[in-house]
């Protein structure tokens, strides 16, 4: 019987580019158990990020299917015209490549944003969220910093301040994109202690990860 909080079944997905189509995906299969910590890893341009963002609905499937379990609930990437999908219920850190450090922001201000999906777009954020983002950054060690410009932060303060982001969100599965890329081994001890903290707490979290060597220690599977 398949218990997965996240299935991927038989999912190709192709890509257009200058040159023509481009398979990035083929045939792939995941079964994301709840409260597991499962790594993503293969050489780069393989099409990691791609399925991590076709899990989360961004990218169009050529084949196969996604779907997500809560409960006896059934939500698909695709929601079909549908309101609720999967990026409603799952928590997200990109890579910070990705990210423009020079936009004119705090880091509460960034941490602060995790609740707005849960508030909507009417909703300014009261006591309560700004508790909960006041805890997230002191969980991710990062409290000292909550005035300061996030375009003033290191690598690992950035990939701190994200995944504080995510955990004010408080979803049941988190997907992070090579959350352990140009930091420090510090940082990446304080972030992989928060990770398996999160999975004590019953979290599960699907990760992009690169290292060989570290593979055994991080994750599940």
């Amino acid at each position: 019987m398949n218990n997965a909080i996240v299935d991927v079944r038989n999912v190709s997905i192709t890509i257009e580019t200058f040159q023509g189509p481009l398979r990035v995906i083929r045939n792939q299969d995941i079964s994301l158990q709840p409260g597991e910590i499962l790594g993503i890893v293969g050489e780069s341009g393989c099409g990691k990020s791609t399925l991590v963002k076709a899990i989360l609905g961004l990218v169009p499937l050529t084949r196969g299917t996604i779907q997500l379990t809560l409960d006896t609930k059934t939500i698909p990437a695709y929601s079909g015209g549908k309101k609720d999908s999967i990026y409603n219920h799952i928590a997200y850190v990109p890579q910070t490549s990705t990210v423009d450090w020079d936009y004119p922001i705090t880091v509460f201000e960034v941490v602060l944003m995790g609740t707005y999906r849960r508030l909507g777009w009417f909703r300014r954020p009261g006591k309560r969220e700004r508790d909960e983002a006041t805890k997230a950054l002191q969980t991710v060690g990062m409290l000292d910093y909550a005035e300061r410009s996030i375009s003033q932060l290191s690598g690992g303060q950035q990939q701190r301040v994200f995944l504080a982001r995510a955990l004010v969100e408080d979803q049941e599965v988190y997907l992070l994109d090579e959350p352990f890329k140009g930091i420090d081994k510090t940082t990446e001890s304080v972030l992989v202690k928060i990770m398996k903290e999160m999975q004590s707490a019953g979290k599960t979290l699907l990760i992009v990860h690169h290292n060989l060597q570290t593979l055994e220690a991080y994750f599940d599977q």
